[in-house]
Protein backbone atom coordinates (compact mmCIF):
# COMPACT_ATOMS: atom_id res chain seq x y z
CA UNK A 1 0.00 0.00 0.00
CA UNK A 2 1.14 3.52 -0.78
CA UNK A 3 1.30 6.32 1.71
CA UNK A 4 -1.65 8.64 2.03
CA UNK A 5 -0.96 12.22 1.00
CA UNK A 6 -2.21 14.79 3.46
CA UNK A 7 -5.04 17.00 2.23
CA UNK A 8 -4.26 20.56 1.25
CA UNK A 9 -6.13 21.93 4.26
CA UNK A 10 -4.21 19.66 6.61
CA UNK A 11 -0.91 20.73 5.04
CA UNK A 12 -1.66 24.43 5.52
CA UNK A 13 -2.76 23.81 9.11
CA UNK A 14 0.54 22.01 9.73
CA UNK A 15 2.47 24.99 8.35
CA UNK A 16 0.48 27.46 10.40
CA UNK A 17 1.08 25.37 13.51
CA UNK A 18 4.81 25.78 12.87
CA UNK A 19 4.31 29.57 12.82
CA UNK A 20 3.04 29.70 16.40
CA UNK A 21 6.53 30.32 17.77
CA UNK A 22 6.69 33.41 15.53
CA UNK A 23 3.26 34.55 16.75
CA UNK A 24 3.97 34.15 20.46
CA UNK A 25 6.12 37.30 21.03
CA UNK A 26 3.95 39.57 18.89
CA UNK A 27 1.95 42.36 20.47
CA UNK A 28 -1.81 41.95 20.79
CA UNK A 29 -2.38 44.15 17.73
CA UNK A 30 0.20 42.21 15.73
CA UNK A 31 -1.36 38.91 16.79
CA UNK A 32 -4.75 40.09 15.54
CA UNK A 33 -3.22 40.98 12.18
CA UNK A 34 -1.34 37.70 12.02
CA UNK A 35 -4.54 35.80 12.83
CA UNK A 36 -6.35 37.65 10.03
CA UNK A 37 -3.63 36.58 7.60
CA UNK A 38 -4.10 32.98 8.69
CA UNK A 39 -7.87 33.29 8.34
CA UNK A 40 -7.37 34.67 4.83
CA UNK A 41 -5.20 31.70 3.91
CA UNK A 42 -7.89 29.35 5.17
CA UNK A 43 -10.63 31.22 3.32
CA UNK A 44 -8.81 30.77 0.00
CA UNK A 45 -7.73 27.18 0.67
CA UNK A 46 -9.89 25.78 -2.12
CA UNK A 47 -8.01 27.83 -4.71
CA UNK A 48 -4.66 27.02 -3.12
CA UNK A 49 -5.43 23.33 -3.26
CA UNK A 50 -5.84 23.51 -7.02
CA UNK A 51 -2.32 24.84 -7.59
CA UNK A 52 -0.12 21.85 -8.39
CA UNK A 53 2.82 22.57 -6.12
CA UNK A 54 5.04 20.25 -4.14
CA UNK A 55 5.85 23.18 -1.85
CA UNK A 56 2.76 24.25 0.11
CA UNK A 57 4.28 27.66 0.86
CA UNK A 58 3.75 28.87 -2.70
CA UNK A 59 -0.06 28.59 -2.62
CA UNK A 60 -0.12 29.67 1.05
CA UNK A 61 1.63 32.93 0.16
CA UNK A 62 -0.54 33.41 -2.91
CA UNK A 63 -3.67 33.07 -0.75
CA UNK A 64 -2.33 35.64 1.73
CA UNK A 65 -1.28 38.03 -1.06
CA UNK A 66 -4.66 37.71 -2.73
CA UNK A 67 -6.43 38.71 0.47
CA UNK A 68 -4.07 41.64 0.97
CA UNK A 69 -4.71 42.87 -2.57
CA UNK A 70 -8.46 42.52 -2.10
CA UNK A 71 -8.23 44.67 1.04
CA UNK A 72 -6.17 47.30 -0.80
CA UNK A 73 -8.77 47.36 -3.57
CA UNK A 74 -11.62 47.74 -1.04
CA UNK A 75 -9.82 50.61 0.70
CA UNK A 76 -9.07 52.36 -2.60
CA UNK A 77 -12.73 52.14 -3.56
CA UNK A 78 -13.76 53.55 -0.18
CA UNK A 79 -11.35 56.46 -0.56
CA UNK A 80 -12.58 57.12 -4.07
CA UNK A 81 -16.19 57.20 -2.86
CA UNK A 82 -15.30 59.47 0.06
CA UNK A 83 -13.60 61.86 -2.31
CA UNK A 84 -16.73 61.95 -4.47
CA UNK A 85 -15.26 59.98 -7.33
CA UNK A 86 -18.09 57.45 -7.47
Amino acid sequence: MGRTVATWRLRIEQWMERWQDFRRPLSIEEKRSFDRIQAAIRSHASAGGLLPSADPLEPIFLCALLEQQMEIDRLRLRIKRMEGGE
